[in-house]
């Protein structure tokens, strides 16, 4: 399900959920704010 974001085009195409509680790419590919609080990694 997430192969696209492989695409530098694709991922660049993200957009934040309305009340911000996720970002998502298309109707299918989505990660909840849960989903990056609990596993994503801090960037400089």
């Amino acid at each position: 399900m997430f192969l696209p974001l492989q695409n530098p085009a694709f991922f660049r195409n993200v957009s934040v959920e309305p009340g911000g509680h996720a970002v998502s790419w298309n109707s299918e590919i989505d990660i909840s704010e849960y989903e990056l609080w609990k596993n994503g990694e801090e960037m400089p």
